[in-house]
């Protein structure tokens, strides 16, 4: 899969009422494996990547899988 352009990602996210977000933390622990988050706008709870672990591929698949719903 190629890589995503992350400015379209967001715009495509957002209208689904999602957000991503990358790990702040430059430190990879067991908690913070240093990849992407994505968290739901309105309830503003994690969807995937709780530990931060979804790659910005994954992120791309969720937000096509969620558009095609």
């Amino acid at each position: 899969m190629t890589q995503p352009s992350i400015s379209n990602l967001k715009k495509r996210a957002k209208a689904l009422g999602i957000r991503f977000a990358k790990s702040p933390s430059p430190n990879i622990t067991s908690e913070n494996l240093g990849e992407f988050r994505v968290i739901d706008i309105a309830g503003n709870y994690v969807i995937r990547g709780s530990r931060f672990d979804c790659s910005l591929d994954e992120v791309a698949a969720l937000v096509a899988e969620m558009e095609a719903a």
